[in-house]
């Protein structure tokens, strides 16, 4: 997980490869459900980074539904 520098330090963004990783499903699920919005994406250019806590949010959600 890296933190971007635009965000004061303690901001997580997480690379499709880790959401994928951290989730346990495929790479190609992840962009997927970017694709699909049900999982929150910020682009940078063709880049696409994830919030840890907005993944771990969605997934208290989920789990709570």
């Amino acid at each position: 997980m890296t933190k971007h520098p635009a965000h004061d330090g303690n901001e997580v963004m997480m690379t499709v490869r880790e959401v994928a990783e951290y989730l346990r499903v495929s790479a190609a699920t992840v962009y997927k459900w970017a694709r699909d919005e049900k999982i929150p994406c910020h682009r940078f250019g063709r880049l696409l980074r994830f919030k840890k806590h907005e993944i771990d949010e969605l997934m208290k959600e989920q789990g709570a539904g």
